[in-house]
């Protein structure tokens, strides 16, 4: 629950409806990585059969919630206007995680990323006032630069756990196998992949904060300027904002909340 949990001290500083979409979306966000984790513990299921059962659970919500949060979820969602796809969306990224199966380029691995960390964050942009199709495009770019960082960071932990999210054809590119990586040992090879992937993912955020500054609505941006050091000293992320190399406090907000959905 840390998303709803970082929103809940400084949601006053909103307008009433807002206030409304955003604490339900912030819910649901973290009741849908629930969900993912939930799926990913149940290793005897199948994948499939284990998304057929989130879409029919997605149908419900939109088409006839039952519960009361259920029905504050639903009304978030027409309200932020956020299409319906993006809820299997997420699950759909989770699936092609929780399977391995690696990535083969890098057209694979970003819709891979789209769905596994940018839905999320376009669903709160569009919350928050981002319409523009152009915008968009810059919250997933930046969402893909967050996604790629992280995935440096927490290598060894991935490698442990089996999985490999580089594009095997980059790999190549660098002379590096997925047995060079496992191997836990830095050569050239492996230390100059690192490199490019961090710059990769600089050029993504530095890009796509540029294209973002101003975007979100005159309220949403005093909630955002308002919310970030309680949010963050809320979660214990308070220093996430001085590592990220994001200029307007929307990027840096989106920062934020990639990281606290993930940690």
């Amino acid at each position: 629950m840390a998303l709803s949990l970082a929103f809940r001290s400084s949601l006053w500083l909103l307008p009433v409806a807002e206030r409304q979409t955003i604490g339900a979306l912030a819910e649901l966000l973290d009741h849908l990585q629930l969900r993912i984790a939930r799926a990913g513990d149940e290793s005897g299921r199948s994948l499939q059969a284990e998304g057929l059962r989130h879409a029919e659970w997605c149908r419900r919500l939109l088409t006839a919630p039952e519960s009361a949060a259920e029905q504050r979820w639903s009304a978030a969602i027409v309200a932020a206007g956020i299409p319906p796809a993006y809820l299997t969306e997420i699950m759909e990224g989770a699936a092609l995680e929780l399977a391995r199966r690696g990535h083969r380029d890098w057209r694979q691995w970003e819709q891979w990323s789209y769905k596994r960390r940018g839905v999320p964050l376009l669903g709160l942009a569009r919350a928050l006032g981002v319409k523009d199709p152009r915008d968009l495009a810059a919250v997933t770019k930046l969402s893909q630069g967050l996604h790629l960082r992280e995935i440096l960071r927490n290598m060894q932990a991935d490698l442990n756990a089996g999985y490999v999210h580089f594009p095997i054809a980059t790999l190549g590119e660098y002379g590096v196998t997925t047995e060079m990586l496992q191997a836990r040992k830095n050569t050239v090879e492996t230390t100059a992949l690192a490199v490019a992937m961090w710059d990769r993912a600089t050029a993504l955020i530095v890009k796509a904060d540029a294209g973002l500054e101003g975007k979100i609505s005159p309220s949403a941006a005093r909630w955002v300027r308002g919310w970030r050091a309680a949010g963050a000293r809320r979660i214990g992320l308070g220093d996430l904002f001085t590592k990220e190399p994001s200029g307007s406090p929307f990027a840096s907000f989106l920062a934020f909340v990639n990281a606290a959905m993930n940690r």
